[in-house]
């Protein structure tokens, strides 16, 4: 991986679309970052980075403390000499970036030398350099000569500051003169290998670079095309040696997922679609599931246990849509669309899992092996877990042309291995049924285990004396006692030793069920006798809901078994566990179950779209399918038999994701969208908007405008919520400890605090809809 250097002009604060279309291509490939510590472009390119959780960044400062370090990462303090003063004193930490980076991009604002003093830097070092201006194309330097044409642009002021900034051994070219021949093909060098691309151009803009393959076409330009034989060679000689094994798509051929956007997502609640009493835990979002896994990143990143999905398969059979359109076999870049299409989601899924998180993901043959270089690619290769095997069938296929295809996959990925620990498998009947009490021993079921064993044991060659009277010389050829002459004497005084009903039997140790752990560690072949298999999931499917036909049901629904078996590995009574690929609300009634057994308090997040189509305009899965189920599983509802079946008790709020262009968050965005997004923020159950102008939650509170009688509830909640000590203990959450008297410092948002900020001088007031838009990030 390279190192970038990324700086910019202090008044710059705001990064462009194709800025930040820059640092995620430097994030995706994992370069690492060095940044300075000033305000202006650093601190938004510091943000940017932070939001975004990158960890590979290094800042400089010059002097001992830093002016920004936004994400606490490493600190790189630069001393500059004992003269320095003003814009040398600060220039120390740019010189040393430039020397430890391999390639710079700097956002420039038409006039700060200081920008452009960087680029000459890194050109004098040998390496390139992007220079972005505004909206304008980029511009790329490669060289001594680049640099000369790009100086011969600049206004006379600007060389002139140029000039006087930059010390004599920078504005003159010195041992590094291009005349050598080293500079220039360095420099070549190092642009072909380390490039920061921007996506490439859709089809709507061709790219003219691209050579024509009609007959007696004009060759075009290649991005090679400056390079001499020696460079050329160099870099190919560099790329043989760097190459790794890794997952490449054709990522510049295939047409952007529309779904990928930058506008802010709101979740809107529909209360007559949501179940239960207010307030709720349980979510269920209908929608596109990246809109929806960007708005749960706000207020659920790191607090996710467990991800389950079962997202399409790519088996060409109308199973996958990709911009609207499904993928069929023929397509040329099915795969490249499937892989790019869950990058962007599972990279967001990561954010979610909490540092213990793991997430399991079904999957068969078709894409098996693309996903688990795609889950390396994201969670890291150290952070496999295992591939399960559940068999699906329980007879084969006699129509199958070659093999029955009886199983599926289930890949296991850890947000960290080293932090995730698995809860063990309950024991399961048969495995209980093995222990018997033939001789009604009182503590219980005991099965028979062998004495003898391979491992050499010097202390168990001894004789026996059967209570037969039968001897038995020694243990069998090559075996050895497991326990001492001694051991074994008090074993068979406690009547651990079985000798058989009639007492002539090579000697066994009773192993008790109730001494044996009651769990066990999960296997990776799961068997349909244990939990379920897709006729078990399409009868339990039915049982709950009515269609109209057989092709109506899922044809690959998962058994609420496979998911009960999931949850119990991988979340404890109190977690929260996410499916962005619901399909039927599986996941959900295995939830549901499992606190109806034990009186746990586990949560369930569902995403799941409408699949409209223009022949099915109006069809809603969300809605009708696994809305519907959950509701009728935690109410109770008639099944198939006509028998009336209990609810298994539960609530949810039903939200729909709708998404607002940034520029017009300040006129689009709902009080009720903020309110219920503050909540979520705050890690507090939803409850409805009450229209009201104000409301609050614990120590949250929410001012929707400046109306007289609005302006009153505030004054009335504060008299009854004083602010408290700036230390007071707070929770979770921002609300008061359970364990202190002392009330939390409320934190209030608003259109416009210091309209009102004098009621509480000591509050933590928050702007909206800014304080919302940060949080979100992009």
């Amino acid at each position: 991986m390279s190192t970038i250097f990324i700086g910019g002009s202090r008044h710059v604060s705001h990064l462009s679309s194709q800025v930040r279309e820059r640092l995620d291509n430097v994030m995706s490939k994992g370069h690492d970052v060095v940044v300075g510590d000033a305000n202006g472009a650093d601190r938004a390119v510091q943000k940017f980075l932070h939001e975004a959780d990158y960890r590979k960044v290094t800042v400089y400062c010059s002097g001992p403390r830093p002016r920004n370090n936004l994400g606490q990462w490493n600190l790189q303090v630069v001393t500059p000499p004992k003269t320095a003063k003003g814009f040398q004193f600060y220039a120390a930490k740019d010189r040393e970036m430039a020397q430890a980076a391999d390639f710079g991009l700097m956002i420039w604002d038409g006039k700060s030398p200081g920008t452009v003093l960087n680029v000459l830097r890194l050109v004098r070092a040998g390496k390139a350099a992007v220079l972005i201006h505004g909206s304008a194309a980029p511009t790329t330097l490669k060289s001594a000569h680049d640099w000369e044409t790009f100086l011969s642009g600049c206004s006379d002021g600007l060389r002139a500051d140029l000039r006087d900034r930059a010390t004599p051994e920078e504005w003159q070219p010195g041992s590094s003169d291009p005349q050598h021949g080293l500079f220039t093909s360095r420099v070549a060098e190092q642009a072909a290998e380390h490039r920061v691309e921007a996506p490439t151009p859709s089809p709507a803009t061709p790219d003219k670079t691209k050579a024509s393959n009609q007959p007696g076409a004009m060759p075009q330009p290649s991005r090679y095309d400056h390079l001499g034989k020696d460079a050329l060679v160099r870099l190919l000689t560099r790329r043989d040696t760097e190459r790794q094994l890794g997952l490449v798509w054709e990522r510049d051929d295939i047409d952007p997922d529309t779904a990928i956007n930058d506008d802010y997502v709101a979740l809107d609640l529909d209360s007559a679609l949501s179940h239960g009493d207010a307030p709720w835990r349980n979510l269920i979002i209908e929608g596109d599931n990246y809109d929806a896994l960007r708005a749960l990143r706000m207020s659920h990143a790191g607090k996710i246990r467990c991800i389950y999905i079962d997202p399409p398969y790519n088996t060409g059979n109308r199973d996958f849509v990709y911009n609207d359109r499904f993928v069929d076999k023929s397509h040329r870049f099915r795969h490249s669309l499937w892989l790019e299409f869950m990058y962007k989601r599972l990279r967001l899924a990561k954010d979610l899992l909490a540092d213990d998180g793991v997430i399991f993901v079904s999957i068969d043959d078709n894409e098996l092996f693309r996903l688990g270089m795609l889950m390396d690619e994201v969670f890291g290769e150290g952070n496999f877990i295992a591939n399960v095997i559940w068999q699906k069938v329980y007879s084969p296929k006699n129509t199958a042309q070659h093999f029955s295809d009886d199983h599926e996959y289930i890949v296991v990925y850890a947000k960290s291995r080293a932090n995730w620990h698995p809860n063990p498998v309950p024991r399961s009947e048969g495995q209980n049924r093995a222990y018997k009490n033939p001789d009604n021993d009182p503590r219980g079921p005991w099965k028979p285990s062998d004495l003898s064993a391979r491992n050499f044991y010097g202390a168990g060659t001894y004789g026996i004396t059967c209570p037969s009277g039968r001897v038995i010389e020694s243990p069998p050829s090559g075996m050895y006692w497991r326990a001492s002459k001694e051991k074994f004497a008090e074993l068979d005084a406690d009547a651990r030793i079985w000798w058989g009903k009639d007492g002539n039997n090579v000697p066994a140790i009773k192993r008790f069920l109730s001494e044996v752990k009651q769990g066990v560690v999960p296997q990776t072949l799961w068997t349909y006798g244990e939990v379920g298999h897709t006729q078990d999931a399409k009868k339990q499917l039915l049982d709950v809901l009515r269609f109209e036909s057989s092709g109506e049901v899922f044809s690959t629904p998962k058994p609420v078994q496979l998911m009960e078996r999931i949850l119990r590995i991988a979340s404890n009574p109190g977690d929260t566990t996410l499916d962005f690929f619901a399909g039927s609300g599986t996941l959900a009634q295995a939830v549901a179950k499992l606190n109806a057994e034990d009186g746990g308090e586990r949560r369930f997040i569902l995403v799941s779209s409408t699949e409209a189509t223009d022949e099915q305009p109006d069809k809603n899965l969300c809605r009708d399918v696994c809305a519907e189920r959950v509701r009728r599983v935690m109410g109770g509802y008639t099944n198939s038999k006509g028998e009336a079946v209990a609810g298994l008790g539960g609530s949810f709020a039903y939200l729909r994701a709708r998404r607002i262009a940034p520029h017009r968050l300040s006129v689009k965005l709902e009080h009720a969208e903020v309110w219920h997004a503050l909540q979520l923020l705050h890690d507090h159950a939803l409850s409805p908007w009450p229209n009201a102008g104000f409301a609050a939650d614990g120590a949250l509170a929410y001012l929707a405008d400046f109306r007289e009688a609005h302006v009153a509830h505030l004054r009335d909640w504060l008299a009854a919520y004083p602010c408290a000590h700036p230390h007071a203990q707070t929770s979770k959450g921002g609300d008061p400890s359970p364990h202190s008297s002392i009330k939390a410092r409320p934190t209030i948002y608003c259109w416009s605090p210091e309209r009102v900020r004098e009621l509480a001088p000591d509050a933590d007031w928050q702007p909206i809809p800014q304080a919302l838009r940060a949080r979100f990030g992009r």
